[in-house]
C-alpha cells in the first residue's frame, strides 16, 4: 500500500512570490498571471509527447531571453523555477482526483 501524495500545492505567500516574478516578464508573448500558465502547464501534462523544460519555459518568458530582467538573481531564478515544478505537480494532482 502506497503513502498518501503529499499537497504540495502553492500557498498564499509562494503564489505572491510567482506574482511578483510574472508581473516583471516585460514581452507581450509572455504569460503574467497563474492562470495562464495553468491552462498552458495543463495542456503540456496533457500532450503524448513530454515537453522539456528548455522547449516551453521560453514560451512562459515570451522568448528565450525576455526572463532576464525578470530575475535578480540565480537564486530568484530557482526559486521560480522550483515553484513552477510545484505548480505543475499540483496540476497534475488535481487532474487525478477527478
Amino acid at each position: 500500500m502506497s503513502s498518501p501524495q503529499r499537497d504540495r500545492s502553492l500557498n498564499d505567500a509562494e503564489c505572491a512570490r510567482m506574482d511578483a516574478v510574472l508581473s516583471r516578464f516585460r514581452s507581450e508573448y509572455a504569460m503574467n498571471n497563474r492562470e495562464e500558465i495553468y491552462g498552458f502547464l495543463a495542456a503540456l501534462i496533457c500532450s503524448p509527447d513530454i515537453a522539456k523544460p528548455s522547449e516551453y519555459l521560453p514560451e512562459i518568458y515570451g522568448g528565450a531571453m525576455a526572463h532576464d530582467e525578470a530575475f535578480v538573481d540565480r537564486e530568484q531564478l530557482l526559486d521560480f523555477l522550483s515553484l513552477l515544478m510545484r505548480y505543475w505537480d499540483s496540476i497534475v494532482a488535481s487532474s487525478m482526483r477527478v
